[in-house]
Formats: structure tokens, sequence, C-alpha cells
């Protein structure tokens, strides 16, 4: 018995090793892992690791989830296969894997909340892409702007455009990928709101009034601010959808919140207008911080 199966977190099933496919979250990628490899599963074989030697193990060599499998990743994989009485060969196929994401799940049921070590992006899939869409979906119940998507590990289009409309209201480059900035922005900022502490938003004025006919990303947050803001000040005015499209309805919404913020009331929302809308807007919810 391997001190890993005696410490509780590790049980190797007689039927394990040999199976092929064993249920373990994400799955092995079908490919070996060793000296010379790079990417994403290189990057999370990293982590695993470098949480397994955090959370229980310091006698693991400490790593930097880079996505490269050099001399250092070998060692620690070969220390790693010691501990769970693998073969200590420093390759990481079906057994390493299924035993090294297995021990790391049990430590982390949740993730350990830090950056995996490579960006996420369009086409990427795995646990951590479920981590960012459930973080986002949470956020997008207080930020409105951020369309909702189905939580399935699959990074696609919905996703970026989530993470691109997270990243116009959080001082971020607006690039639709999920790189260390933006993880631990998301993850920061999901933490406050959970806290009730919400963070203001920080959205960029358009360059010009925004008015019936534009589409895009600013009417999306604008028709956000406006519906959050008035559902608190004035509960009788419509709501409208946020959909991205300056119809009619949103041309009523704005000239309704201009007339309840005596601001000149033209159905259009230029620098003013834009300007109460994102104070109120923060005003409202982060008035739990003061």
């Amino acid at each position: 018995m391997s001190e890993l199966e005696r410490a509780g977190l590790f049980a190797l099933e007689p039927a394990f090793a040999s199976d092929p496919r064993p249920t373990v979250d994400p799955p092995y990628p079908g490919k070996l892992l060793r000296m010379g490899s790079s990417g994403p599963e290189t990057a999370l074989i990293q982590r695993c690791l470098e949480g397994i030697r955090t959370g229980r193990y310091p006698e693991l060599a400490p790593l930097s989830p880079d996505g490269v499998f050099g001399q250092k990743t070998r060692t620690a994989v070969q220390q790693y296969q010691a501990l769970a009485g693998l073969a200590a060969d420093g390759i990481v196929g079906p057994d390493s894997w299924n035993s090294i994401v297995t021990t790391y799940n049990a430590l982390y049921p949740e993730g350990d909340g830090r950056w995996p070590g490579s960006t996420l992006h369009p086409g990427s899939r795995g646990p951590d892409v479920v981590r960012m869409q459930q973080k986002l979906n949470y956020l997008a119940n207080l930020y409105t702007a951020i369309n909702r998507q189905t939580v399935d590990g699959a990074y696609g289009s919905r996703m970026e455009a989530a993470v691109r409309r997270f990243q116009a209201q959080f001082g971020l480059t607006a690039d639709g990928a999920v790189g260390r900035a933006t993880w631990e922005r998301i993850t920061s900022v999901q933490a406050n709101a959970e806290r009730g502490e919400p963070d203001g938003v920080l959205p960029r004025y358009p360059g010009r009034p925004l008015r019936r006919g534009d589409k895009g990303d600013g009417v999306r947050f604008l028709q956000s601010y406006l519906n959050e803001t008035l559902r608190a000040e004035d509960p009788g005015v419509s709501q409208v959808r946020v959909d991205g499209s300056f119809g009619p309805a949103t041309e009523a919404l704005v000239k309704s919140f201009q007339r309840h913020f005596r601001l000149a009331e033209d159905g259009a929302a230029g620098r003013d207008t834009w300007g109460v809308a994102v104070a109120e807007f923060n005003r409202l919810v982060m008035r739990g911080r003061a």
C-alpha cells in the first residue's frame, strides 16, 4: 500500500490500473506526456502535481505550470509515481494521468482556484473551462450584460462573448480569452460578490452617443445599467431585454432614465447619460461596501 493510499486520498482498486477507460475528470488525452511535450495537458498535470505538493506532499519538486515538460516536471512525475506505487519512468501515460488527476481532485473537489498555467480560449475543453463558465454565470446574475451559457466544459462562442463582456467592464483587454489576468480578476470579482462586497464596473465610453439603430456590447452595458438602476429607483418603468440592440424600447428607457436624473431628455446616451448610468449602477451594486 502506498503513502497516498494510507492517507486516504487515493485508492487504487485492483482493476483500476488495467482499465483503459477509468472515469476521471478530465480524462486521459490519449497521448503520452514526456520530456519535450508541451500544451494545455502538460500545464494541467503540472498544476495537479503542484497542488498535490502544496496540499499534502511537500517532498515533490515544485513546479510552475508553464505547459512545457522539462526536467523539473519529469522529476516531479517520477517522485509522484514512486509515492503512488507506479513505474517511476517520468512519463505520464494513462495510469499516471488517472492517478495524478484523481489524487488532485480528492484534495481539491472544487479546484484550488489558481490559474491553470495556460490561456483558455475558443476550442479549450475541460474542468478549468467548467469552472470559468460557472463563475461567469454566477456573475451574470449581478452584471447582467454578461450573457449566460451552458456549463459543458467546451469553450465556444457564447463563452468567448461572456469573457469579452466581463473584460470590457473590468478594465481588461477585451480579447475573449482567459489568460492569467482575466482568470484572477474573474475569481476576485466572484469572491467579492459572494462576500456581499461587489466590485464596480469600469466600461469605457463608446466615443460617441448611443442611439436608436446602434448594436453591440456598449448597448448591452447601457441596457443592463439602466434596467438595474431604474428597477431600484423607479420600479414602474418597463425593463428592456439586454440584447445589444438599441430599438424603440431602449430609447424609451433612456428617456425615462434621463427624466429621472434630470438629464437632457433626447433618448440618446451621450457622455453625460453614460457617465451617470455607470455611476448609478456602481452606487447600487456597491452600497453594501459603505
